[in-house]
Order: structure tokens, then sequence, then C-alpha cells
């Protein structure tokens, strides 16, 4: 099969990076010159009949909503291949949530359901429900991606489906797809379930060790998250993921039960809940184009030109000081013709006017403020000064608009340059960041801008190839990408927020093995082992409440043997008589816990014969006490 790289052709295609890849096929980023637009283009790993990837198509189009991606058509590839080309969802998908509070979770797949709901009305199962499979567009709107499985179990011309071999993912799978059972929406419903759960906790069920057998006979393993779930939505979960399709929850209920938490949920986690995938476009500022300068005109008597009203005849006789600031208008003239020419070569005046009426496309037009030096100059050399200080003083208000426009035009293409960037569209980047550059060549922000945007799709593929990496379950491959995106652009959020997630992932990891280390060495009775399992598994996760249990049971397993031994040695003394050393015995259990009936008891019973023994044993020791007859009579009663 071909090998594609970023810059091939396909039809009217130029792919530009690659977006995803797995077993079934890649999808690339691909720009569509012929309708100067992005699109996603998906290519099967392997050469399929055209009108299986029809069918995806057409089933994809059928349930019209806007929470399913669009279909723009189908594309012939050199190699027999045919790809899918849909529209370019650049927000990310759902993976990004895993792990964030519920309302936002609740939030951003509210609109997926509401596509699954239309399509289990339809008829329609998706078939393979997972976070990859539902992308975010430009407005944080979750879409359906990935109609695949869904094409695959459609009905052919003689109205049978394939069946026998599991389909979709496999911790989305219902256990009727596990065994081979045709996708419907019940199994749909499973995996919602399966996908909600993901994202409350931050990893699918059954995970890390997911199979046939666990999904059909265990019970789902407890959902623990790292952020408090109401009760309600714990049941949900439970309900959507029962193995009985007729005990589980229906889409439609599910929609209803999501309904209600979110109308329960505090407006602020709603609000800020899902951020989207780029910030709203900032509204270009206005520009009003300002009137045309008109200066007065001058009076004239005769062929004289006459300014600010003086006659000829009332510069005679002026004085030097008159003479002076004469002079110094000469010289301020002098240098504006050599100073105002150069500094507007450099300064070029962009005025940029809207035609009036609506949706008319706006006009740019050119206005050179080196026009107005020249003219002066020319009216100076005609010894026309008169008239080159009032040509002077309209090019200074002209340069003044100028310098007044350039501070908003340049902010506007610099806003422009970074809402590229955050959208991951290298090529509008790169002319905000251009405009900026021809408004100020040295602008440092355009500058590092301009280099970000150039690096843009190649720092972006190095991030879509870790995270295919992160989700094959390959976090140090993934990791050296991530860094490589990061190595040509610190600034890359993505591939910064890639390496925390798989450093918290590897932290997860260990969590829970040091944590089943601690259980098989708990069952097999090292309870020295289990506490330092625990206590290492509560190291890296001093919050989860899991290890302090853990660390608690143990400590009671060591008081209950504790406790057991010292019946034991108790018991043994008090067959013994050796009564002090028992009541000695059951002060140490009661100092363990205060609450045990046997110690409780025995010192009741074995205190009084430890003080009978130890004032016979003083008799024993002096004797010749017992020649008071007193002390005889009291030796006698004891």
């Amino acid at each position: 099969m071909t090998e594609f790289t970023r810059g091939d052709r396909v039809g009217d295609l130029v792919l530009v990076r690659r977006l995803g890849a797995g077993t079934h096929g890649e999808t690339w980023l691909a720009d569509d010159a012929s309708r100067a637009r992005r699109v996603a283009l998906k290519i099967p790993a392997m050469v399929v009949p055209r009108e299986r990837v029809q069918r995806e198509a057409d089933v994809q189009r059928d349930v019209a909503h806007p929470a399913i991606a669009v279909v723009h058509g189908l594309v012939d590839l050199a190699d027999g291949r045919v790809g899918l080309v849909q529209e370019y969802l650049p927000g990310g998908d759902l993976a990004q949530l895993r792990g964030r509070p519920w309302p936002q979770v609740l939030t951003a797949v509210r609109p997926a359901l509401d596509a699954l709901v239309a399509m289990a009305d339809a008829g329609v199962a998706h078939g393979d429900l997972k976070p990859a499979n539902l992308v975010r567009d430009e407005a944080g709107v979750a879409k359906l991606v990935d109609f695949g499985v869904a094409a695959f179990v459609a009905p052919d011309a003689a109205g049978t489906a394939p069946a026998g071999a599991p389909t979709g993912s496999p911790y989305s799978r219902s256990p009727a797809q596990w065994r081979g059972g045709l996708p419907t929406p019940t199994d749909d419903a499973y995996g919602f379930g399966a996908l909600l759960y993901e994202l409350l906790a931050g990893h699918p069920p059954y995970y890390l060790n997911v199979s046939q057998g666990r999904v059909e006979h265990e019970a789902v393993p407890p959902l623990h998250a790292p952020h408090p779930v109401p009760e309600e939505l714990l049941a949900l979960v439970d309900g959507l993921l029962a193995k009985d399709p007729a005990a589980r929850t229906t889409l439609a209920a599910a929609r209803t039960g999501i309904e209600r938490l979110l109308a329960t949920a505090p407006a602020a986690s709603i609000d800020a809940s899902v951020p989207l995938a780029v910030p709203p476009k900032l509204a270009p500022p206005s520009r009003a184009t300002a009137p045309a300068w008109k200066p007065t005109a001058p009076v004239v008597a005769g062929r004289t030109t006459v300014v600010g009203g003086e006659t000829p005849a009332a510069s005679r006789g002026r004085s030097p000081v008159a003479l002076a600031l004469g002079g110094a208008l000469v010289l301020a003239l002098l240098g504006v013709f050599v100073v105002l020419p150069r500094w507007v070569e450099k300064h070029p005046v962009r005025i940029e006017s809207a035609e009036a009426g609506r949706g008319a496309a706006a006009r740019t037009g050119s206005v050179s403020a080196g026009a107005a030096g020249g003219a002066a100059k020319q009216q100076y050399e005609a010894r026309d000064y008169a008239g080159a200080a009032v040509t002077w003083t309209s090019g200074l208000d002209l340069a003044g608009k100028v310098q007044a426009a350039r501070a908003p035009a340049l902010a506007a293409a610099l806003a422009a340059g970074r809402e590229g960037l955050e959208r991951s569209d290298s090529r509008a980047a790169l002319a905000g960041f251009d405009r900026a550059l021809e408004i100020e060549p040295k602008n440092a922000v355009a500058t590092a801008g301009r280099t970000r945007a150039q690096n843009l799709d190649r720092v972006l593929a190095l991030v879509d190839e870790g995270t295919n990496l992160e989700r094959a379950g390959q976090p140090s491959a993934a990791s050296e990408k991530y860094k490589s995106a990061l190595a040509i652009d610190p600034l890359t959020t993505a591939a910064t927020a890639g390496l925390a997630r798989i450093a918290a992932q590897a932290r997860r990891d260990a969590y829970a093995q040091a944590m089943a280390q601690g259980q098989r060495a708990l069952a097999s009775g090292n309870r020295e082992a289990a506490r330092a399992a625990f206590e290492r598994a509560r190291s890296i996760d001093g919050t989860d409440a899991s290890a302090r249990d853990a660390i608690a049971q143990v400590d009671d397993g060591e008081r209950t043997a504790k406790l057991a031994a010292l019946r034991t040695q108790a018991e043994t003394a008090e067959r013994a008589e050796r009564w002090a050393d028992a009541v000695k015995t059951y002060d140490t259990a009661l100092a363990l816990d205060a609450t045990v009936a046997f110690a409780q008891q025995g010192r009741a019973r074995a205190q009084p014969r430890a003080d009978l023994a130890r004032r016979i044993d003083a008799y024993l020791h002096r004797p010749d006490a017992l020649d008071d007859p007193d002390e005889r009579a009291t030796a006698r009663q004891l």
C-alpha cells in the first residue's frame, strides 16, 4: 500500500499532516484547494469495496444531526483504496476530558447523546463509542465520527449482514458484541456507559486487562473518580453497563437522567465546563475611514498668496525677532522635505474602508503621505513658501492619522495570527503575522509568532504521532514525540499536556501496581509486605482513600492477631494460676482495644485471685507474722 507523507496530492486534496492512525487505517488533515477549505481524509488500511466506504458515508449522512460529522464525499486513491472526506474538526477528541468534573463531562457528551437517540429511533447503531470517536468542532461541540462499524454491519443486497467477529473497541464492546452479535442501539447504550465511565474515572472499565470473560461474567469495577460524582450518576452508569440488554438503561432514559443532573449542577460548572477548542473570534477593531483633510484656502491678493491674512506690505520693516522666526520656519520646512518622504517610505499608509450596503466586501486603498512631502518640496523650490507650509501641515496631519491607525491594525493582525495558532491553522496564522510585520517589520511578537506558524504543521504532526502512540499503550515512544515537538516550539501546550498526561498515567499505574501487591501480600498473611506496598501506594497518591483504608486494614489485622495471641497467653497464665501475669496480659490487650470483651471479663476474673495470691504469698514469705493471733485469724480467712 502507498505510504503517504505531508504534501502528497490525493485528487484535489493536498495532505497537511496525519491526525491519527490505527489498525483500520489513518486520518489526514488535507487542504481542499478547489473549495478553499480544510477537510479530514479517512484512508482505510487496506483495499475494501467502494460500496463499503459508500455505505459508511450513507449511514453518516442518513441520520442528519448537528452532532454528527458532515461527509463531503469519496476520493479514489491510486493504489485502489477509497478515502472518505469529511469535515475537519479542530477541537480534539474527548479523551482530553478524562478525569474532569462530572458537569463538564455531561455537558460535553450531551449533544452526541442527542445524535445517538436520533440514530436509535432510526434503527442505526454506531457500534464503536469511545472518546476518540467524539471530536469537537471550533465551538467546542463534540460530534460523532467513524461510522465504519455501523457500515460493516449494515445489511447487504441480499438483506443479510456479517456476524461472528467482535466489533467495536474492546473497552466499549458490549457482552453481545464480544460474542459476535451485530451492534444495536442497546449496545450503543452499553458503549455510552463505558464512555461515561472512562471520562469520569480517567480510565475505561476493566482497565488494563479487558477480556470477554470479564465483561460477560465479572461485575463492573466500582467507579472511583478523581472528583466527587453524584450517586444518581453512578447509578446511571451502572444501569447503562448492565450485562442483560433487557435490564440496561436506554439512551433516551440516559438523556433524561443527564438533563436532570445538569439542571442541578452549579451554573458556573456548566458555563465553564468544556473550554472551546479555540477562543471566540475577535471582531476587528472599527476603522471608519477618516474624511480627507482639507486645508483652509489661503487668502489670495492679486498673484501673491497671503498666509493668515497678512499682506506683502506687512512684511516690510520686520523686526529681527520676526526674521529669526521666519528662518526657523525655513529650517523646519527643509527638514520636513527630507524627513517626511523618508519616514513615509518606511511607514506606508494603509487606509481600509468598507463599502456601504449589506454584505459588501471591504475594499482597500493605499495612500502615500510621501506625496504631501513631495508637493511641499516642489512648492518650496518654486518659492511658494506659504503653499509649502500649508502642504507640510497637511502632511503632518496625515502622518498623525497614519500613526494612530497603526496600533489597532497591528493589534488586529496579531490577534488573527494568534487565533490561527489556536485553531491549528498555519495558513491563517502566517497571514496574520505577515500582516503585522508589514505594519511593523521588527515587531518581536509577530516575528516569534511567524516562526511558530511556520513550524506549526510539523509540530502538530509530532503531537498527533505522540497521541496515537499514547493511545496504543506506548508511553515512552509518545513522550519522545512530545519532547521533539517542544524542542521545535516550547509553547506547544498540547505536547506539554501530553507529557503531563503520561506522567499522571505512570503514577496511576504505579499506584495500582502497589495496591495490587499489597492485596496479594495481605491475602497470603504477609502483613509486613502488605504494609510496605500500601505505604508505597500512599506515597504516590496521598489523596486516594484506598491506600489509607488498606493500611487501616493491615493495622486491624495486626491488632486482631496481637489480641488473639494475648488471649492465649492470658488463659495459659490463668490455668497455671499465675494470676498476676494474667492480669498484666489482659491490661496489655485492653491498651490495644478497650472494648475487647474477653480482656474485660478476664481481668475482672483474674484481679481478685491475683490480690488473694499476693496476700497469701506475703504470709508465706513472712511466717513469723503468724505468731500474732490477729494475723493467724486473717491467714485462716485467706
